[in-house]
C-alpha cells in the first residue's frame, strides 16, 4: 500500500478537525467553516496555523505534546 501524500492528508486532517468541532458543539460543520473565515477576516489571518497560534497565545487553547 502506497503512504499519503503529505498534501492529501493536510486536508483531509483539517477536515476531520472542523467535524469533530461541529460535533462537539453541536453546530453543522458549514457553522464552524464560517466562524473559522469570519475570525480570520476581522484578525487579518487567513491560515488556519495563525489561527491557532492566535488561539494559542491568548491562552484559549493549550496543546499537550505526550510524554
Amino acid at each position: 500500500m502506497e503512504p499519503v501524500k503529505p498534501r492529501l492528508e493536510t486536508p483531509r486532517t483539517l477536515i476531520t478537525c472542523l467535524t469533530q468541532v461541529a460535533s462537539k458543539l453541536g453546530i453543522t460543520f458549514r457553522t464552524v467553516t464560517t466562524h473559522r473565515y469570519n475570525i480570520g477576516r476581522k484578525t487579518g489571518l487567513q491560515l488556519n496555523t495563525d489561527l491557532a497560534r492566535l488561539a494559542i497565545n491568548a491562552g484559549l487553547v493549550s496543546i499537550d505534546f505526550g510524554a
